[in-house]
């Protein structure tokens, strides 16, 4: 059998001989649309989305942002937060601490059909873990931030955020992926970032310097991930890297606030 569209409809006999529904419209997205939050010119993953607390409230809110959320069934629906969005947890455990978790849930059944901000709230425990996204064909969760709350406090001033937003498992940063020719084996190829060369980088949210890597390959609509070594973490650290790469035709840019003292060993590899 093959599906093709969308073409013009003709009335045959009062009926329409060339019918399409969503479905059709979202699978021709999801074959080549990655799920996570859209990054407008290759910029960085900086407020959009990004879950912050309302003081003294049990409140905590969405930044403006967009993106996409693709299902099991490869299925690409696109969203649009365009004004704050805020949702109220429920009030501490007197005992136990617990882990709330904000999602953006697409819900296709029959009596939702939207993508919609959501809280997942946790168990009370004294070991408490987050609580797992539910991902299928009907209902696909993306986790924004983990919201650990403490026991018997009286708002969500002292609970902490745990941004999930760069995590490509958990949410990540959407892209385009047809087409992309991925060199092999591309698993984990350890990279060098020299400590010499860098140069003054502007509008690049605080991180003041910049450096051009060549990597064989690589192409500007990759999502390329890249682990620092654990003996140059340190390094790293001083160097304030900034999470955010921005790939290109033939290698990475990488961002630091300050120059990186002594080469830092790391591994890469394409997560797309």
């Amino acid at each position: 059998m093959i599906r093709s569209g969308f073409f013009e409809a003709k009335n045959i006999n009062g009926l329409p001989d060339r019918v399409y529904n969503s479905g059709h419209y979202a699978n021709r997205w999801g074959n080549f649309i990655r799920t996570g939050i859209a990054i407008k010119g290759g910029g960085f993953l900086e407020n959009q989305n990004k879950v912050t607390k309302i003081s003294s409230t049990w409140k905590t809110e969405i930044a403006v942002g967009n993106g996409w959320i693709v299902n099991s069934n490869k299925e690409g629906y696109d969203y649009y937060i365009l004004t704050p969005e805020q949702l109220t947890h429920e009030s501490a455990d007197p005992n136990n601490p617990r882990i709330d978790r904000i999602v953006l849930e697409l819900n296709l059944t029959e009596d939702e059909r939207t993508i919609k901000p959501k809280i997942l709230k946790g168990i009370p425990s004294s070991n408490p873990i987050a609580p797992e996204l539910t991902r299928n064909n009907d209902i696909y969760q993306i986790s924004l931030a983990q919201i650990h709350i403490p026991a018997n406090v009286g708002s969500l001033d002292t609970a902490t955020i745990t941004d999930e937003r760069a995590n490509k498992d958990l949410c990540g940063l959407s892209n385009i992926t047809l087409g992309v020719d991925i060199p092999t084996p591309f698993e984990k190829n350890t990279l060098t970032i020299p400590h010499t060369d860098w140069i003054n980088s502007t509008n690049t949210g605080g991180y003041t310097f910049k450096k051009d890597i060549d990597i064989n390959g690589v192409g500007q609509n990759m999502f390329i991930e890249i682990t620092v070594d654990i003996n140059s973490l340190e390094i790293a650290n001083e160097a304030e890297i900034c999470p955010t790469i921005k790939e290109y035709n033939g290698g990475v840019t990488i961002y630091a606030k300050n120059i990186p003292k002594e080469d830092i060993t790391a591994e890469y590899k394409v997560v797309m």
